[in-house]
């Protein structure tokens, strides 16, 4: 993570992404896979390739819902989380 946060704040889109997706292979849910993907969107945004990280950020969104980097995506792409909701026979709100 030192060595991906260091490239990003150095500028260095292509190593930040090359870091960030071998760390997302080998630590698919880590604690520090949202920051590690929060890392990874911002530095494909950086790098002119949006699309790619608009599709990076749908899923960083709906992996991590709960997450904090999740709401900084949120706020920097327009992803948002997909959560099924319905009101169940009591009138109180359910996720599934």
């Amino acid at each position: 993570m030192e060595r991906l946060r260091k490239a990003r704040a150095a500028g260095q889109h292509a190593l930040a992404i090359q870091l960030a997706r071998e760390g997302n292979r080998r630590f698919p849910d880590s604690a520090f896979a949202p920051e590690r993907h929060s890392i990874l969107i911002h530095s494909l945004a950086d790098n002119e390739q949006r699309t790619e990280a608009r599709g990076e950020a749908e899923q960083m969104v709906n992996h991590f819902p709960d997450s904090d980097w999740v709401r900084e995506i949120e706020r920097f792409t327009g992803a948002h989380r997909h959560r099924n909701v319905r009101l169940n026979d009591a009138g109180e709100i359910e996720y599934y």
